[in-house]
C-alpha cells in the first residue's frame, strides 16, 4: 500500500513539470514568433527588410561562388561518362586446392566479361578524352556519353 502512495505521490510530480515544461515552451514559442514579427515587419513571407526574394537568391548566389563552382560552370560540358567493357582470365580459387582438383581435374581459367563505369574530360576539340587507366586501361569495349545524352564509340 505505501508503494502505490509514493508511486501517486511521484506521478502528480510528473505530471505538475510536463505541464510547467509545456507552459514554458508555449511561451518561448509565442515570445519567439512575436520577436520574429517586428524584425520582419509584419511580413508573412521570410524577408529581410529592403530586400526582394530574388535579390536575395542572387546575393546567396554569389555568396556561395568560389574558385571550384566557377572552373565548374565554365568546363562542366567537358566531361564525359565512359562505359567500358573488358575481358579477364579468371580462375576459381577452389581448382587451386588439390582436394577439389581430384573431383574437377585441372579446369584452368575462364573468361569473364567484367563491365565498369568512368568519367573522363573532353581535352580537344577532334575527341581526344583524359581518364585514369583503372577506367579503361584494358577495355575491349569503350562507349563514352556526352553531356548532351548522346552515345558514341571511343577506342583506346
Amino acid at each position: 500500500m505505501e508503494y502505490t502512495l509514493k508511486q501517486n505521490t511521484l506521478n502528480k510530480n510528473f505530471l505538475l513539470i510536463g505541464l510547467a515544461v509545456f507552459v514554458l515552451m508555449s511561451g518561448l514559442v509565442a515570445g519567439g514568433y512575436y520577436i520574429g514579427k517586428q524584425i520582419t515587419g509584419g511580413s508573412n513571407e521570410n524577408s529581410i527588410p529592403g530586400f526582394s526574394k530574388e535579390e536575395r537568391t542572387d546575393e546567396i548566389s554569389e555568396d556561395r561562388r568560389n574558385a571550384i563552382t566557377n572552373v565548374v560552370s565554365k568546363v562542366s560540358d567537358a566531361i564525359v561518362g565512359i562505359n567500358v567493357e573488358e575481358v579477364r582470365e579468371v580462375r576459381n580459387p577452389f581448382f587451386d586446392d588439390p582436394f577439389f582438383r581430384q573431383f574437377f581435374g585441372d579446369v584452368g581459367t575462364q573468361r569473364q566479361v567484367v563491365r565498369g563505369l568512368g568519367s573522363g574530360f573532353l581535352v580537344s576539340s577532334d575527341g581526344y578524352i583524359l581518364t585514369n587507366d583503372h577506367v579503361a586501361g584494358n577495355a575491349t569495349k569503350i562507349s563514352v556519353t556526352l553531356t548532351t545524352g548522346e552515345t558514341v564509340q571511343a577506342e583506346l
